[in-house]
């Protein structure tokens, strides 16, 4: 009914927001990590593999998450994997940026 659909469309424009922001850290961080751990002549490089890594778990992870919930028939074993799997990322990240360069 329309109630609904207007208690709702705050929730919508919020997920909105947090979507867009969600990609453009991403995007861009990526690009930065880089910048700040590669040495000036393997930026490019570094750049490159990361996009493609990225790009990649971007793949992987939609199609694991969805064949835990296919095979569960619940979201949360893949609700909990993704959290664990960014947990590793942002540990593996602060491990990089307290030894200093990549290269």
């Amino acid at each position: 009914s329309g109630i609904q659909l207007i208690l709702f469309l705050p929730l919508l424009y919020f997920s909105a927001a947090c979507i867009g922001l969600g990609n453009g850290i991403t995007t861009a961080g990526m690009a930065v990590w880089a910048n700040d751990l590669s040495a000036v002549e393997k930026l490019e490089r570094n750049v490159r593999v990361s996009q493609t890594f990225f790009s990649v778990g971007l793949i992987a992870g939609s199609t694991i998450t969805g064949i835990l919930a296919d095979i569960t028939g619940d979201y949360t074993v893949s609700f909990v994997s993704v959290i664990i799997m960014n947990i590793m990322a942002y540990l593996f990240i602060t491990y990089l940026y307290k030894r200093g360069t990549v290269d």
